[in-house]
């Protein structure tokens, strides 16, 4: 199934992962995301992070001591990262813009891999 799931990931154009602190502390969801990192570099291609309210903080916080904490700062400063709220005066449409800007520009009938 890892294996699957690592090959589908390297034929996205991009790989949109929802980060939260119950994420990071899983250990396929860490694995699944440094698979992505590394196909990212190989193929150029770019990761989205929908980041829910405090996890930068958790993130920087656990930083001095979490390895995979770092790497997940780092990855946030070299992609595309996108803020979601719960918050009722939240801007749904504003972020649907900014997740339609982070995609990229494919045309429905391009063989795998063709850009605009």
């Amino acid at each position: 199934m890892a294996e699957k799931a690592i090959q589908s990931m390297s034929e996205c154009h991009r790989v949109i992962i929802i980060l939260t602190s119950e994420y990071i502390k899983d250990n396929w969801s860490v694995f699944s995301l440094q698979q992505s990192f590394m196909k990212m570099i190989d193929s150029g291609r770019k990761v989205i992070f929908i980041l829910v309210p405090g996890i930068q903080e958790f993130t920087k916080q656990k930083g001095s001591e979490n390895e995979t904490c770092r790497m997940i700062d780092r990855a946030i400063k070299l992609n595309d990262s996108i803020l979601w709220s719960d918050n009722k005066h939240f801007n749904k449409n504003k972020f649907k813009l900014m997740l339609e800007k982070a995609m990229p520009k494919v045309r429905p009938n391009n063989r795998k891999g063709e850009k605009e």
